[in-house]
């Protein structure tokens, strides 16, 4: 049986995301304020989260970049790719996009 896809919100510091519904179930990592001082810990702590994210997911990145870059830098090292969805802020949208390690890092 096929599981429905999760939009993974990386922060959810009381955006409104209704718009993302159509891609699948939410899944919130962190919530409001972190204290960003050990990234060690913060990183150890997602870990259990982390582990729940599919290939198909879609990645909401928000909030700190800190937090952002331990997310992609766990799902395309598990997964080799990452689909993203980033707010546009100019155009007002969301802006789903994918992206591999051979993006990254070119051919192996």
């Amino acid at each position: 049986m096929s599981r429905k896809q999760k939009v993974v919100i990386i922060n959810d510091s009381g955006q409104n995301f209704n718009e993302l519904k159509q891609y699948g179930e939410f899944y919130v990592l962190t919530k409001g304020f972190l204290n960003l001082n050990d990234i060690r810990s913060l990183a150890y702590n997602l870990r259990p989260k982390l582990e729940n994210i599919e290939p198909n997911d879609y990645i909401v990145v928000t909030g700190a970049t800190t937090l952002s870059i331990i997310v992609v830098y766990y799902v395309i090292k598990k997964f080799g790719r990452i689909k993203i969805i980033t707010f546009y802020k100019k155009g007002l949208k969301y802006v789903l996009q994918e992206l591999s390690e051979e993006d990254i890092m070119g051919e192996k």
